[in-house]
């Protein structure tokens, strides 16, 4: 009785679903492109490397500092003059005539020192790292394009469940009225002593399981939607209905989709881009060879002290450099000479990989294609027998043990139709994500 309860009870659900929005497969992508919380974190990821490169452009202007001191003194501020430090003249004689102390009171007063520095030859160095911000920029972006890759095929093989599983319900769903139907004219029979009892109650036993996968199914497509719910960023609870799958489409040539490949997928670019950044810090190390330079402006004021100039201006060039490292710089190019040996051999390591993902994807598909054919024929095999068989048994002409044997021969039948329909098309989803496509 209760699973009689719960099997009407889905049946309600699903006749309510009818009128469920129906979502598409392209659907479904643009909702997860644009509502999939774990892709929204890895695209501010890019916007954060944006923000490096504004940050590493702003290097390139003046340097500007400003220092500033207020207060009172707690001890006298006193400059101590020799005698004769201005100098002797005879007419005069020393200037001053004795050791002299200039006291400064002890009352407020304050400092200030403002510069702006220019870089001249630390532009170099400024413009590697802004190639260098701009690499992890590009990184980040291939980060993004492959996280939209994954996604794309998480939310198709996702889709494909779904549609696997709404199959195997109308297939149950068909099997269980066919059952009902066959229920009803076993009892006629019985009454009619034309087969036992137990013949009987195997169709009940039938008919009950078939219920009871109909309650196993329900669960299933429930949590496989609460799933993609999660995939496309949408309320759990959200019900909807997909499309068919569609008929096995013409695959791509394998050598169109390796040439995708190399040029598209994040390894092959992103290896690519891990020497391009070797190569960068090669041209910074070479950098530090010269001295630093820079056109530098100072400004500095000494506020109600006694003595000393109230205000000092500087032009000039400063410079800042160490010419003896002790092979510290030589060494350290010697180590990125190596390093971009490693990148370029995994640039061609990554690309390799690359195509024997392909490779392998591509025989998984024609493997899943030549079963899902296999399968289609299997299929409207085992439902011509039955058809033949239940003409047979309204005859009288076979048994009731023969035609439960076909019944089951074609529920199974369908089961394998449907998840080789769904393996192929998730094997396609997979190699249109090892040849770099969405």
């Amino acid at each position: 009785m209760r699973l009689q309860l719960r099997g009407f009870a889905f049946l309600l659900i699903l006749a309510a679903s009818v009128n469920a929005q129906v979502l598409t497969l392209d659907d479904a992508l643009a909702l997860a492109l644009n509502g999939n919380r774990s892709l929204q974190i890895t695209s501010l990821d890019v916007l954060k490397a944006g923000e490096q490169v504004a940050q590493a452009k702003s290097h390139r202007w003046p340097l500007l500092s400003t220092y500033a001191q207020a207060g009172r003194a707690l001890t006298p501020i006193d400059f101590w003059i020799p005698k004769g430090a201005l100098g002797s003249y005879p007419a005069t004689g020393p200037i001053p005539g004795q050791a002299s102390v200039i006291r400064s009171p002890e009352s407020f007063g304050g400092v200030i020192y403002a510069s702006a520095a220019q870089p001249l030859t630390p532009l170099w160095k400024v413009s590697v790292g802004i190639s260098e911000a701009g690499v992890a920029k590009e990184l980040a972006e291939d980060n993004l394009k492959e996280k939209r890759r994954d996604l794309a095929y998480q939310v198709k093989e996702s889709y494909y469940q779904i549609v696997e599983t709404q199959s195997r319900i109308r297939s149950a769903r068909e099997a269980l009225t066919y059952l009902s139907e066959l229920e009803g004219l076993a009892v006629r029979n019985l009454e009619k002593e034309v087969v036992l009892r137990s013949d009987v109650l195997t169709v009940k036993a039938r008919l009950s399981q078939a219920r009871y996968q109909l309650v196993v199914l329900e669960d299933a497509v429930t949590s496989q939607m609460e799933a993609m719910n999660r995939l496309i960023g949408r309320d759990l609870e959200m019900r909807f209905s997909v499309e068919e799958l569609p008929p096995p489409a013409e695959e791509i040539d394998l050598e169109t989709a390796r040439r995708s490949a190399a040029a598209q997928r994040a390894e092959v670019r992103r290896a690519a881009l891990q020497a391009k950044k070797v190569n960068l810090d090669i041209q910074r190390q070479r950098a530090e060879y010269v001295p630093d330079i820079s056109l530098s402006v100072s400004y500095l004021s000494f506020g109600n002290i006694s003595f000393v100039p109230r205000n000092v201006f500087s032009v000039g060039l400063s410079l800042q450099w160490q010419p003896f490292d002790w092979g510290l710089r030589k060494h350290r190019m010697a180590e990125l000479e190596i390093a971009s040996r490693q990148a370029a051999l995994s640039s061609q390591e990554a690309t390799q990989i690359v195509w024997l993902d392909v490779n392998m994807k591509y025989r998984k598909l024609m493997e899943t294609r030549a079963l899902l054919d296999s399968q289609a024929a299997a299929q409207e095999t085992a439902r011509e027998k039955l058809r033949v068989l239940t003409h047979q048994y309204a005859q009288e002409a076979v048994l009731l043990a023969d035609l439960l044997q076909q019944q089951a021969a074609l529920a199974e039948a369908d089961s394998a139709y449907h998840q080789a329909l769904s393996a192929y098309w998730t094997a396609r989803a997979g190699f249109d994500r090892a040849a770099g496509r969405n």
